[in-house]
């Protein structure tokens, strides 16, 4: 699950998805991302703690259902030390107290070669500042559209999805920034159009410590609820 602060506020004080703006709602989408594949390549055997039992997602073609099942199909999918570069971005308000994200990016599983992929999710509010993973779907785009070069592929094995870029402003880390009716715009990671072009090993080379311990989660696999 996904908790997140304003700076300075309290969770009863904070904001919920009704009262966000669209920058609140795509910057709330990018530190989830970061932190959710920051884990997977990290710690993988930790990432069912991002859902619940009510929850769904799609992988191969199969669906999994409940917090017990995704986690044992995510083990069975060797992904320590996964290579993902996020290249677009984007979010809206979904129904309820919920946000839509879809993330392109590129994945590299098992030093293998990167691939293109989509990913979509549904957040679910459970309370304020307090997310999990309702819905998530994944595919490669190469399993729908053939052989799909990559930016390496495609620039003689130079990644452009690499390149450094100029941030425009940093927030403080995993926080949500004010509101969009504040006199100036924030954005996470200096990301204010929904494009993401940095590794996730990029982002966690600048990144603090004190970060780091918000990507603390409990490897402990749920009992089954039947």
């Amino acid at each position: 699950m996904v908790s997140v602060v304003e700076n300075n506020a309290s969770p009863d004080s904070a904001f919920t998805v009704v009262r966000m703006e669209p920058s609140d709602i795509l910057s709330l989408a990018g530190q989830f991302v970061v932190q959710y594949y920051t884990v997977m390549k990290k710690c993988p055997s930790g990432i069912h703690r991002f859902y619940k039992d009510d929850s769904s997602m799609i992988r191969e073609d199969t669906p999994v259902c409940g917090q017990r099942m995704i986690h044992e199909k995510i083990m069975s999918m060797n992904l320590q030390g996964s290579q993902i570069a996020i290249l677009k971005l984007d979010a809206l308000r979904a129904n309820g107290n919920s946000v839509l994200i879809h993330v392109a990016g590129e994945m590299s599983v098992g030093n293998e070669e990167f691939r293109r992929f989509t990913q979509c999710f549904i957040l679910r509010e459970q309370a304020p500042c307090d997310f999990y993973v309702l819905n998530d779907i994944f595919r490669y785009q190469d399993y729908v559209y053939g052989d799909v070069k990559t930016n390496a592929e495609t620039n003689n094995g130079h990644s452009t999805k690499m390149n450094e870029y100029s941030p425009s402003e940093n927030t403080s880390h995993c926080s949500i920034p004010h509101s969009s009716r504040d006199d100036h715009t924030h954005s996470w990671e200096g990301v204010s159009d929904g494009s993401y072009k940095q590794t996730i090993d990029e982002i966690q080379s600048r990144d603090s410590e004190a970060k780091q311990d918000q990507l603390t989660v409990d490897h402990t696999v749920p009992h089954s609820s039947t």
